[in-house]
């Protein structure tokens, strides 16, 4: 959930599972991991991102296969209106944190990037204003 909420913080981008996270190496899904992420249930899901953060994220999950490997992804879309803040502390998220992904790493917003997206929502609704 933290990758999500970063990526919707971001530009978005893609999940993807039946990769080795430190070689890179593409080992697809196994048996139990296959099965979890065909079973997941996208409404689970998204009413535990509903619950732990202030906005929806958005997100599509598929299954895919590729050199006789499958694999998991899910793309999680931008955000219009940012940023997503965690409203509790659940696992390693925390009350009233912003993630935001950093060359591969997702983790709390630096404070010039969180400038950054409050400029940008100031200049969307000035906008979104004026357009009405």
């Amino acid at each position: 959930m933290r990758t999500m909420a970063a990526f919707a913080n971001t530009q978005g981008g893609y999940l993807i599972f039946g990769i080795h996270d430190s070689t890179q190496e593409l080992i697809g899904l196994h048996d139990w991991t296959h099965s979890e992420f065909k079973n997941l249930d996208n409404a689970e899901l998204a009413n535990l991102l509903r619950d732990q953060f202030n906005r929806d994220i958005r997100w599509e999950r598929k299954l895919f296969t590729y050199d006789e490997m499958d694999f998991g992804v899910i793309y999680v879309f931008e955000l219009t209106n940012k940023p997503v803040i965690s409203r509790k502390d659940y696992g390693i998220l925390k009350r009233s944190n912003i993630y935001y992904r950093y060359n591969g790493v997702s983790t709390i917003i630096e404070p010039g990037d969180l400038e950054d997206i409050i400029e940008k929502e100031k200049h969307r609704l000035v906008s979104e204003l004026l357009n009405k």
